[in-house]
């Protein structure tokens, strides 16, 4: 064996000892908020009220089709929202600053079933102060943000959040 490789070895061992991997921990808690009040258009037409979400645990996700996070991140959020809805889930995808037909030309092909919104202009992004994309804010019942995510989601922070904005029933005392 050659001396370098020798050398390699032992520093490649020497910097394997002193690994040592730490379980991943809870990202830290966030201050309740009430979540702003919105009404934005809808892809395809209409309008939609982010007040309409109270009542039902809610998703709501800021993206744009230049993003690659966040179209890397959209099949999983479908997956997840076709085994919550039926617990009540709402997702609401706002497109930030892109034109209306911009993004219909993307969503066409891959057929989501959330409900897509346009900002046009910002504004959502203003009021629900966000700094960067992907962004999933987690709006309880109550409509109050228990939880914000900046940067591509994973299927273990997607059912995170959802257990912030629908926590799991109390035993019953008998």
């Amino acid at each position: 064996m050659s001396r370098a490789l020798a050398a390699g070895l032992a520093l490649a061992v020497i910097a394997l000892a002193g690994c040592e991997a730490k379980p991943m921990e809870a990202p830290p808690k966030q201050q309740p908020r009430p979540a702003p009040s919105l009404t934005l258009p809808r892809l395809g037409g209409g309008e939609m009220s982010l007040q309409s979400l109270r009542g039902k645990p809610a998703l709501v996700n800021f993206w744009a089709t230049w993003c690659v996070p966040c179209l890397k991140e959209m099949p999983e959020i479908e997956r997840f929202f076709q085994i919550k809805k039926a617990d009540g889930l709402a997702v609401a995808m706002i497109n930030v600053k892109e034109s209306a037909a911009a993004v219909e030309s993307f969503m066409a092909p891959h057929g989501y079933t959330f409900t897509v919104l346009l900002d046009e202009k910002g504004e959502a992004v203003e009021k629900f102060q966000v700094f960067g994309l992907p962004t999933t804010v987690f709006i309880d019942r109550d409509g109050v943000i228990r939880y914000t995510h900046m940067g591509e989601l994973t299927r273990e922070i997607l059912y995170m959040g959802y257990r912030e904005i629908n926590p799991p029933p109390l035993p019953q005392q008998k």
